[in-house]
């Protein structure tokens, strides 16, 4: 069986200390995430019934609380304990993230975005 659905969340803003220089260091900086989770929604498209599902709200107070709890020199580290907690806590096997930071160039908006399957985490 090769299922394609996912549960997205698009446009998740967060604030966090991230950063490598000395001025990111001491205050948060806005960050804009956005998530597509690979799992198989066949349970929830015949019950109608989120127990059945991945709560998207549920996920992403999770990444709130993340960002709010971890200070990271690199998008990349935020991103690798973000994959590593929807992992270890949602039945997804595969999963897309994209952090933007919006304020880190005067001229342009700076992101890292990857792919990764339950096998590479």
């Amino acid at each position: 069986m090769n299922i394609k659905d996912k549960v997205k969340i698009s446009g998740l803003q967060v604030e966090t200390i991230i950063g490598c220089y000395p001025e990111e260091r001491n205050k948060t900086q806005p960050l804009i995430i956005d998530l597509a989770l690979g799992t198989d929604l066949s349970p929830a498209l015949n019950s109608d019934n989120l127990k059945h599902t991945i709560d998207y709200y549920v996920v992403a107070q999770d990444i709130k609380n993340i960002c709010k709890t971890t200070h990271f020199f690199l998008l990349e580290g935020l991103i690798q304990a973000i994959l590593s907690h929807i992992f270890n806590h949602y039945p997804v096997f595969d999963a897309h993230i994209s952090v933007s930071k919006p304020c880190a160039l005067s001229d342009a908006t700076a992101s890292v975005e990857c792919y990764r399957t339950r096998n590479q985490i």
